[in-house]
């Protein structure tokens, strides 16, 4: 209550004023601010389409803070294939300039139902409705078929699925909108079936509307009560999926989205694809639609990489009052297990508007506040009037909600669903060796008052375990790219999984300078200048490293300063010179007023915690439900009974005079 009391005091004598100018505030005397780095740790995806395609504006997008891209394969056509192919080496042509990583998204048709109107593609190479718009009015009967003999038939829209009939009912509600659509706008109409003829259903209007673009055809829910709705019986993938996964196998595709999974094999059999067609290192993310997706949402999950949390589609198939409570559910499950959480439809005005509303501001900022990892932009970015507008703005909202997260809480949310506590762990397996040494890094970073963590990685493993702890402070992930050869052939290993950590919140993955080689000195230099340019990393400021050394997983505790004058000798490890000078000493004192700490009290500046076993393998510091177990140079005694049993006591040692001058 204290707590919350002295919170409250300090807003209030905080000048409302200095809320709208915090940014540019500075003590005078003191060195010039640093400049702010503009990007949010909340991820921003941007769906290409013909008002996105140009050099120009990707270059936009990437300089606003977008940091994949998605490729929709909707239309379920393969002569949109061309447009997205001058789109592809036009994003290359960005990325270049702009000298920025970018993932990649190709999202597939799959289980997608839509109406057949005739569309031809235009000098853009996008499709587009060769018929003029129908308008619709309430009380209008029309018919949805599933016979193509009644395609031109006056009132009358061909399904793509021809077992549709079987899927309604007399009473059901059935949605017809235009592809990304909110279904509040003027393109939207919901209809009533009123009889079922043959493969023909008849319904009736119940809104005005002109229907434009790809419509899609949603089947509402049937009953409240009802776990499951009822399905179609398409394919995971159709066949146009699959010739579009081959061209795309040639190109380095970082994530495969995967609509309307009902359940873990579906994920199993985009994955198999995949590797048929030699793309093993392109992840699988699924999108949840569906509730059959809600009821099979942890099997999925498990062999997902992340989750698409498809707002439009789910809001349709479930009581609208438990979207909310449906959506804070998903994204905490995904942030307890470290998986990346995206989140679609955020700003719908905004694709006609250069201002969101009110109500979409609050539902960005509540959904950085509930832990999603990244927003999908669709239909703003796709055929929007401001694409470049729409980033900047919900990158500002997501800075803003991330000002007042509350990082503490969710830090210990975790430790207790994995029974650190000395609860039984909620969810998961007992927390591993690198899952310590990543509570570790946080807890270090909260407590030194760090600026930034920064992880050398191979792979993105650690930065991603890191992340799902939600630091206060950006963490930069180095990854040193290697040269793989084959015979004559040669590959670059690296680029993907740091552009694959683009899409996972509060982590910055950035290549280092090949030529450093693995002289991580330098490339710790070298990442502090970059971060110190970029607004991450100022004077003074203290940076928590985590780096292997001898082997060993180390958290070291540097300081700008000293990391910058230390002169590092070529093909030395990191800190080596100081190392070698350093003295040990054992883990003795906690803090027990944090029972959650993973580092003790008398932790400081310049220091690297590093566990070893009696054997020379490197182990994580071990919980006993209050921070790392003080251990001395001496086993103690229980330590000693477990050693005349056969099993090798860890000893946990602190190192100090990490780049201490």
């Amino acid at each position: 209550m204290s707590q919350i009391i002295n919170i409250r005091k300090k807003f209030l004598e905080q000048p409302l004023g200095t809320i709208l100018t915090e940014e540019e505030e500075f003590v005078e005397g003191e060195e010039a601010p640093r400049t702010p780095f503009h990007l949010s740790k909340t991820k921003l995806i941007a769906t290409v389409g013909p008002k996105s395609c140009s050099v120009e504006v990707l270059k936009q997008l990437l300089q606003a803070g977008i940091q994949a891209v998605r490729f929709d394969f909707t239309w379920c056509t393969l002569e949109v294939q061309g447009f997205f192919d001058r789109t592809y080496e036009n994003l290359l042509q960005a990325c270049n300039e702009t000298k920025k990583m970018c993932a990649i998204m190709v999202d597939l048709t799959g289980r997608e139902l839509y109406l057949k109107g005739k569309h031809a593609v235009g000098e853009d190479g996008w499709p587009r409705r060769v018929e003029s718009p129908v308008t619709v009015e309430s009380g209008q009967i029309i018919y949805l078929s599933c016979d193509k003999a009644d395609q031109d038939k006056k009132d009358t829209f061909l399904v793509n699925y021809d077992d549709f009939y079987e899927m309604a009912k007399v009473g059901d509600t059935i949605h017809l909108g235009r592809y990304l659509s909110t279904g509040a706008e003027a393109s939207a109409v919901y209809v009533d079936v009123l009889e079922i003829t043959g493969k023909k259903i008849k319904c009736k209007c119940k809104n005005p509307a002109v229907l434009d673009g790809l419509v899609t055809v949603f089947h509402c829910e049937r009953s409240k009560s009802g776990q499951e709705n009822v399905q179609n019986l398409l394919p995971v993938m159709t066949e146009d999926d699959k010739e579009a996964l081959k061209r795309w196998s040639t190109r380095e595709v970082d994530f495969v989205l995967i609509p309307y999974p009902k359940c873990k094999e579906d994920v199993q059999e985009v994955r198999d694809y995949l590797d048929f067609l030699g793309m093993h290192e392109t992840l699988c993310i699924s999108k949840i639609e569906t509730r059959a997706a809600l009821n099979g949402f942890e099997e999925i999950l498990d062999v997902s990489y992340g989750v698409v949390i498809s707002r439009s589609s789910l809001g349709m198939d479930m009581p609208i009052e438990k979207s909310v409570k449906i959506q804070k559910e998903l994204i905490k499950r995904c942030n307890f297990v470290g998986k990346p959480c995206i989140i679609t439809r955020v700003v719908d005005t905004m694709t006609n508007s250069p201002r969101p509303t009110r109500a979409e501001a609050t539902d960005v900022a509540n959904a950085v506040l509930d832990g999603t990892d990244a927003i999908l932009l669709g239909a703003e970015t796709t055929r929007g009037k401001f694409p470049v507008e729409s980033v900047n703005t919900v990158k500002d909202i997501c800075r803003q909600a991330e000002m007042v997260y509350n990082n503490d809480y969710h830090f210990k949310s975790i430790m207790k669903a994995l029974g650190i506590d000395g609860h039984t762990p909620d969810i998961g397996e007992p927390m591993s060796e690198a899952e310590a040494m990543a509570s570790s890094t946080v807890r270090a970073a909260d407590k030194t008052n760090a600026a930034m963590i920064l992880c050398f990685t191979e792979s993105g493993t650690f930065a991603r375990q890191v992340a799902k702890y939600r630091p206060n402070m950006p963490i930069l992930a180095i990854t040193v790219p290697t040269l793989k050869v084959k015979g004559c052939s040669w590959t670059l290993l690296g680029r993907r999984a740091a552009r694959q950590n683009l899409i996972i919140r509060g982590v910055f993955p950035k290549l280092a300078d090949p030529k450093t080689g693995l002289q991580e000195g330098w490339i710790l230099q070298d990442a502090i200048k970059f971060s110190i340019a970029q607004g991450m990393l100022r004077k003074d400021d203290f940076v928590v490293v985590c780096h292997r050394l001898r082997g060993d997983l180390v958290i070291s505790i540097v300081s700008v300063n000293d990391a910058l004058g230390v002169t590092m000798q070529s093909g030395s490890e990191l800190g080596q010179r100081h190392a070698s000078t350093a003295s040990m000493t054992s883990l003795v004192t906690h803090d027990t007023d944090d029972q959650y700490g993973s580092l003790p009290s008398s932790f400081e500046h310049g220091c690297a915690v590093r566990a070893q076993q009696s054997d020379g393998k490197s182990r994580s510091p071990r919980h006993n439900g209050k921070g790392l177990k003080p251990l001395s140079e001496e086993p103690r005694a229980e330590e000693k009974a477990t050693a005349s049993s056969g099993d090798d006591p860890v000893k946990t040692k602190i190192k100090r005079g990490f780049f201490s001058s």
